[in-house]
C-alpha cells in the first residue's frame, strides 16, 4: 500500500502570512516614536506645571479658609514645690459659622500657557457660645482669660489684599502674623487676634466678624468648623469642580457663572466642638471641601489620551492597505508602509504644538485635516489604477479620527464607544476576509 507524502512547506513561504508579520513588525517599530511623541507631550506638560508653580509663588497659591478658633490658656499648678505650673488649652468652635462672598477668576499668560487664579472677597461671621469652665473653677487652675486669642488660617499668606480687622464683640482687633503653638498641628499658616476676655458675660453669645479680601490660584477650600456651617459662594466661572467631603446643597451653573451654597451640622463631621488634650488633627483636615477653578481637560490630558489611540489608528490604517493587498493584488513597499505610518505619528506632535497656540479643537480639526491630506494624496500615487482605494483609505483614516475626537469629548463613555468601535472594525474585517484563501501558494 502506497502512502502519500506530502511536501512540507514553511508558513514563512506563505506571501499573505509574510505580509502580514511585515505589517506587524512595522506597527510595532512605529510604537518607539509614539512613545517619543508622548515623553515630549509629558515634558511640556511639566513645563506648563512649572510655570504655574512660578506664578502661584508670587501671586498666591492654593487657599484654605479656617477659623475662627478661640484658645483660652490654663495655669495647673503643680503639687512639687518650686515646680512651675503647667499650662493647658482650651479650643473653642464657633456655634454659628457663615462664609459668604464672590471669587473673580482670570486667566494669567505665562509665555504661552494660562493659569488660573482668582480674587476673592469673602465676609466671615457667626458667634460662640463660651463653657462655663466649672472644671476649672478651683486653687489648682488658674484660667488665664485675658491671654485668650482668636485663630484663623489662611493657607497662603502672600494672597491677603488689605489689612485685616476681627470685629468681635463689637470691639475691632488687628492681628498678629502667625499661628499660637497649640494649634500647630490644626491649622498651618494664618493669624491670630488676641481677645480678652476678662470681663465677659459666659451667658451671652459672643458674635464675630471679618471681612477678607484673598488672592489665590485654582482652589479654594473651606473647613466646617462651625456647630453649623453656611458657605455661600458665587462667581463669574462657568465650569466649578466641586470636591472634598461635603458638596454644595444647592448649586447653579450656567452660562455667567455658579452660585453655590453649602450647609454642614455638627453631626456630619468627626471632631468635637470643644477640646483640651487630644487634637482632632486628621478629622479637620479630612472635613476639607471646597471648589475648583482649574481649566476643564487641558490640551495637554487630551493630546495624551489620544496618543493611546496611536496603535489602533495606525493598525487601522495598515489593515486597509493589507485589505487592498489581498483583494486587489496591488502590493505596497514596506518602506511605504514607515512614510504613512511616520506621517500618522506626527499627527499627535503637530495637535499639540498647535493646541498651544489656539483652541483643542481646532489643532485638532487642522492636524487631522493636514495629515489625512498628505496621506490621500501619497494613496492616490500608489494607487494609480484604482483611485478609488485611496479614497476608501481616506474614509477610514478620517472616521478613525473623528472616532478618537468624539471619545475625548465623551469620557463617561469611552469604554463603551471603544469596545463598539472594535467590535464594528472586527466585524468589518471578517466580512470583508470571507473568502480569502490564507493557503494561497
Amino acid at each position: 500500500m502506497d502512502t502519500e507524502i506530502k511536501e512540507y512547506r514553511s508558513p514563512l513561504k506563505n506571501p499573505i502570512i509574510v505580509k502580514a508579520l511585515g505589517t506587524a513588525i512595522i506597527v510595532l517599530l512605529l510604537l518607539i516614536p509614539l512613545s517619543m511623541i508622548k515623553n515630549t507631550i509629558k515634558e511640556r506638560n511639566q513645563l506648563r506645571e512649572t510655570a504655574i508653580l512660578e506664578t502661584n509663588k508670587k501671586w498666591a497659591g492654593i487657599q484654605k479658609i479656617s477659623g475662627p478658633i478661640i484658645t483660652i490658656p490654663i495655669l495647673k499648678k503643680s503639687s512639687i514645690k518650686d515646680v512651675a505650673p503647667s499650662k493647658e488649652y482650651i479650643h473653642i468652635l464657633p456655634e454659628e459659622l457663615n462664609i459668604n462672598g464672590s471669587i473673580n477668576p482670570e486667566n494669567l499668560k505665562r509665555g504661552i500657557y494660562n493659569i488660573v487664579v482668582y480674587e476673592a472677597d469673602l465676609h466671615t461671621s457667626g458667634f460662640f457660645k463660651l463653657p462655663s469652665m466649672e472644671e476649672y473653677h478651683s486653687n489648682e487652675y488658674t484660667i488665664l482669660w485675658e491671654k485668650a486669642k482668636a485663630s484663623f488660617e489662611i493657607q497662603d499668606l502672600k494672597g491677603i489684599s488689605t489689612k485685616l480687622q476681627l470685629t468681635f464683640n463689637e470691639k475691632e482687633i488687628i492681628p498678629v502674623a502667625g499661628i499660637d503653638y497649640s494649634l500647630r498641628n490644626i491649622l498651618t499658616n494664618g493669624v491670630t487676634f488676641p481677645i480678652d476676655l476678662t470681663a465677659i458675660d459666659l451667658e451671652k453669645p459672643h458674635s464675630f466678624a471679618l471681612d477678607l479680601d484673598l488672592k489665590g490660584s485654582q482652589q479654594i477650600n473651606f473647613v466646617p468648623l462651625g456647630r453649623t456651617t453656611k458657605i455661600g459662594i458665587n462667581s463669574n466661572w462657568n465650569s466649578p469642580s466641586f470636591f472634598g467631603q461635603f458638596l454644595p446643597k444647592k448649586r447653579k451653573i450656567d452660562n455667567n457663572g455658579f452660585v453655590a451654597e453649602w450647609e454642614v451640622l455638627e453631626l456630619n463631621r468627626s471632631f468635637p466642638q470643644i477640646w483640651n488634650k487630644s487634637e482632632p488633627f486628621n478629622a479637620v483636615s479630612e472635613s476639607t471641601f471646597g471648589i475648583d477653578l482649574r481649566l476643564p481637560i487641558d490640551d495637554y490630558q487630551k493630546t495624551i489620551r489620544s496618543i493611546k489611540y496611536g496603535i489602533l489608528t495606525i493598525g487601522l490604517t495598515f489593515l486597509v492597505f493589507f485589505l487592498v493587498e489581498l483583494i486587489s493584488k496591488i502590493k505596497t513597499h514596506p518602506f511605504q508602509l514607515l512614510l504613512i505610518g511616520g506621517g500618522l505619528c506626527l499627527f499627535y506632535l503637530l495637535l499639540i504644538s498647535i493646541s498651544e497656540h489656539s483652541n483643542f479643537n481646532i489643532a485638532y480639526l487642522i492636524s487631522s485635516a493636514t495629515i489625512l491630506l498628505i496621506t490621500t494624496a501619497y494613496s492616490l500615487h500608489l494607487f494609480k489604477k484604482q483611485k478609488s482605494i485611496a479614497f476608501v483609505t481616506m474614509f477610514v483614516l478620517a472616521s478613525v479620527y473623528a472616532f478618537i475626537f468624539v471619545t475625548l469629548q465623551l469620557t463617561a463613555y469611552a469604554l463603551l464607544i471603544g469596545t463598539v468601535g472594535l467590535v464594528i472594525t472586527l466585524a468589518l474585517t471578517m466580512y470583508l476576509t470571507r473568502n480569502v484563501n490564507w493557503y494561497e501558494k
